[in-house]
């Protein structure tokens, strides 16, 4: 029976004009997709990426064959997030989050005797910006866009009228009367759309990853593959949302009319105006450090910047004690602290930012298209839960990188082995070929667990709304 009245609604689902209507305007839609991603943003973040790498790892080579306390000295100064092959799929916070971690050296010079090395100091990006509404919403030409917006739209205008339009008509007491249980009328409506929908869905992601591959020449791997349809299922799941929305509306409405009216104001508020005011909300509730606040509070409430001073200073009024290991070391020993003070500090304004777009997307993760799209950007691999995991392999790539320098210096007998002042490192030259590079980890598995948050408040409004939709069905009459 359940089979039999699947077949029926999906039938008519399939000959219905708005089903036509939809299924072109999703695939026009999917195409301009993919002639976007091929002419613009891939290509020219994708080119970005190796032209900057190269340079930045020709610098360090270079630096290498000066000697190791020129490599020490002028370690990677920017390292580069590398851009997402998926990006089509889920592109907002793309634009609105940096695209690198600054690893910052300073370098000062005293009586041109010895030089003073502040190293690996990682410096983040200010355009973490709460107020960019793409860490919010970011409504660009991407699946998250086509997928949340428009077809989200259409769930609902395919289930608006699935039962007022029956108890209008007559035919819902017909139906019922064939032995039909309510759960099988209900789940059957259910099904039918959600397989309408799926069609649709489908053949326009097929057009549009096709299109995608012949456009450019875009590498995808096994793994971005099973993205792909980790993707897709989690685009079934929000527009199961929908579905059940739709349904619970047109269960509880008095007329078709007043039915259309409700699910068109739901899916404004839920898709389109609620998840906008997270960042306004956030700026509102957290405070933010602005650059020339943490210089002032850097400059004036750190003792440690009179310290490295008052050791400068001494050093450089006699020059016997710019030779001697002993009070090198003690400058070097300040240079530690003042760097961990400076990176403690940076890291401090960060974490802030962080905490306060956090916020943000928590008010904005209340809307089934907040959960959607961050669930989705996590498994593309571009949005802020990627920019998290990068920095953190950063940081773990700087500490190995600065081992790896101390490591040489080890092997030279004639090195003072004094890190942080450049005349205490080891002169001697470098192979190129053992410096580490940085490789960042971007596993499907790794990007999932990003991701478990938005992905468990998906399933959960999928869950909720239907369970709704089902107990409104059990106590609505079928006159």
């Amino acid at each position: 029976m359940l089979a039999l009245l699947i077949r029926r609604e999906l039938i008519e689902h399939l000959i219905s004009l708005r089903f036509s209507i939809l299924l072109v305007l999703t695939v026009i839609l999917m195409g301009i997709n993919a002639f976007g991603f091929a002419k613009g943003t891939y290509s020219f973040k994708r080119d970005r990426y190796i032209k900057n790498t190269a340079a930045e790892y020709a610098k360090v080579r270079e630096h290498a064959n000066r000697g190791l306390r020129y490599l020490a000295l002028e370690g990677p100064e920017k390292i580069y997030i590398k851009p997402s092959p998926l990006i089509f799929a889920a592109a907002g916070a793309t634009y609105a989050l940096p695209d690198y971690v600054s690893a910052e050296t300073s370098l000062s010079f005293h009586n041109n005797h010895f030089s003073v090395l502040y190293p690996w100091i990682l410096r983040f990006p200010i355009s973490l910006d709460p107020d960019a509404q793409q860490l919010f919403l970011g409504l660009s030409l991407d699946w998250v866009f086509i997928i949340g917006v428009v077809l989200s739209l259409a769930a609902l205008l395919f289930t608006f009228n699935a039962i007022i339009g029956e108890k209008e008509q007559g035919t819902l007491k017909l139906v019922m009367s064939h032995a039909l249980t309510r759960h099988i009328l209900l789940g059957g409506k259910f099904c039918s759309t959600m397989l309408a929908l799926t069609c649709i869905l489908f053949l326009s992601l097929v057009i549009n990853i096709l299109l995608v591959l012949l456009l450019i020449d875009v590498d995808i791997s096994g793994e971005e593959w099973v993205r792909l349809g980790g993707l897709f299922f989690l685009s079934l799941i929000y527009l199961s949302v929908f579905t059940a929305i739709g349904l619970l509306v047109s269960i509880v409405s008095d007329s078709t009319r007043s039915s259309l009216v409700t699910v068109l104001l739901l899916w404004a508020i839920g898709v389109l105006v609620w998840p906008e005011i997270g960042g306004s909300i956030a700026a509102r509730l957290v405070h933010v450090s602005s650059a020339m606040e943490n210089e002032y509070r850097f400059n004036q409430d750190f003792p440690v910047n009179r310290k490295v001073g008052n050791v400068i200073n001494t050093l450089s009024r006699n020059p016997r004690d710019q030779r001697n290991p002993e009070k090198i070391g003690e400058l070097s020993q300040v240079i530690r602290e003042w760097r961990q003070t400076h990176q403690a500090l940076s890291n401090s304004g960060l974490a802030q930012r962080l905490r306060q777009v956090e916020v943000g997307r928590y008010f904005t993760r209340l809307s089934p298209m907040g959960c959607f799209k961050y669930s989705m950007e996590a498994l593309a691999g571009t949005g802020l839960a990627r920019y998290q995991s990068f920095v953190a392999q950063v940081r773990i790539y700087g500490q190995q990188f600065e081992q790896t320098v101390l490591a040489l210096d080890r092997n030279d007998p004639h090195s003072m082995h004094i890190p942080l002042v450049k005349e205490g490192l080891s002169s001697k030259k470098v192979d190129p070929n053992i410096i580490l590079v940085f490789e960042e980890n971007i596993s499907a598995g790794t990007l999932a667990r990003q991701g478990l948050l938005d992905m468990g408040g998906l399933f959960f409004f999928a869950v909720l709304s239907y369970m709704l939709a089902y107990l409104a069905w059990l106590r609505s009459s079928i006159l």
